[in-house]
């Protein structure tokens, strides 16, 4: 949180006129989650919603579900009605303390977990078996203000920012469908009209181009795929796996490269923005070239009367860094 806050100040960074903008996962990566969601809350910060922000949600609406209603066996004897007693944070400690901590960590034991699952099941309260309970995400979600978790549940999974032709998302997207053709006709961006980039005609055009990259690719109405994605398999399937396949973004920038329209020129590999240009950073983006280089290797994509459209995201493993920037 402290970092947070030296860099807003380094870039001077003024609510009043500033406009702040974060890809996601603001949440269990760090030492105190609910300071960096007051911050953000409180300077009315957009962004989108991270993987890690939705594990979160899910626990917290989990928690509201569970314990609508609840009141403990012993608040109903002595008809105590107070709060402390009663709703879905009294549930969730009656049912916690059924469980002592152990003496390794402060997770269940599979015997444990057991228990808690016939309990819930008992009361027709179970959730998934993937989940799990006390883990990081279980504790933010039970801990955090009514306010931050209704911040949370307001980011959208993608922020379209027509005025500088970007999409905001936390994982990634797709400029095409991976299971059809390199040369299909019916894509978003081919049915740009021919235009010097000026003109009502071409700026409406161009914004319903980029707003057809998340309503007509079917993969992009998937929330898995904005949350998770990080590369494609040979048969156009989505995986969150890093070391199979191709990366999202190699596709994204081939696509992009066949754009022939205004602001083409404008499309360059550079640095990504907060990369560290460590040796072993250098080394991954070379190998990520090498491979793109093989994919095309014989084949020619024809040009597309278009212009490019930018992706701001997270969520790349260590290559994943918060995006901020700052409209004046």
């Amino acid at each position: 949180m402290l970092r947070l806050r030296k860099l807003m100040k380094k870039l001077s960074f003024d609510p009043s006129h500033d406009k702040l903008i974060h890809v996601g996962d603001v949440i269990a990566k760090g030492p105190d989650p609910h300071a960096v969601l007051d911050y953000l809350r409180v300077n009315q910060a957009k962004g989108v919603r991270g993987n890690h922000d939705e594990k979160v949600i899910e626990w917290r609406s989990w928690m509201l579900w569970a314990g609508k209603g609840y009141q403990s066996a012993d608040a109903q004897r002595r008809g105590d009605t107070s709060k402390k007693h009663t709703g879905w944070r009294a549930f969730l400690d009656d049912l916690d303390a059924q469980f002592p901590p152990n003496a390794e960590d402060e997770g269940l034991s599979d015997l444990q977990h057991e228990e808690l699952e016939k309990n819930l099941a008992a009361r027709s309260k179970s959730f998934p078996k993937d989940w799990s309970w006390r883990s990081e995400h279980w504790r933010i979600a039970r801990d955090m203000s009514k306010e931050n978790y209704q911040y949370l549940l307001d980011l959208p999974l993608t922020l379209h920012i027509p005025s500088i032709h970007s999409i905001v998302v936390h994982a990634g997207l797709l400029a095409r469908d991976p299971t059809t053709k390199a040369t299909t006709a019916d894509r978003p961006l081919v049915d740009t009209p021919s235009s010097d980039g000026t003109g009502e005609e071409y700026s409406t055009a161009r914004t319903q181009a980029e707003i057809a990259l998340l309503r007509s690719i079917p993969q992009n109405r998937d929330p898995y795929t904005l949350l998770n994605i990080r590369s494609i398999l040979k048969n156009g399937e989505i995986t969150k796996k890093a070391n199979k396949g191709t990366p999202w973004s190699d596709m994204w920038n081939e696509e992009m490269s066949r754009c022939t329209g205004p602001d083409s020129k404008l499309q360059h590999d550079g640095e990504e923005e907060g990369s560290t240009n460590d040796d072993e950073e250098i080394e991954e983006l070379e190998e990520n070239e090498r491979r793109l280089v093989k994919r095309k290797k014989g084949k020619h994509l024809p040009d597309m009367d278009c212009s490019p459209v930018t992706v701001i995201y997270g969520h790349a493993g260590k290559h994943s860094k918060i995006a901020f920037h700052i409209f004046y």
